[in-house]
């Protein structure tokens, strides 16, 4: 079962880059997305969310405060 979205941790981050190396829509092909960066647009520049499903991280969103981009 889903549940509501919570605030992204710094234990997420391998479901998170997970899933956005797992997308085919908006693929990566000119850089990898690491860690620190998610990191840092999390805790500098905005903020992270995201959503389980039976526990594990089924989705994710950040949010730049600076220029609205919404990853």
């Amino acid at each position: 079962m889903s549940q509501p979205p919570r605030e992204l941790h710094e234990k997420d981050l391998p479901d998170v880059l997970r899933i956005r190396a797992a997308v085919t829509e908006n693929r990566l092909v000119s850089r990898v997305i690491g860690a620190d960066e998610v990191l840092h647009h999390c805790r500098t520049l905005g903020r992270g969310w995201v959503t389980e499903e039976d526990g594990r991280v089924a989705g994710f969103a950040i949010g730049n405060r600076h220029t609205g981009n919404i990853w």
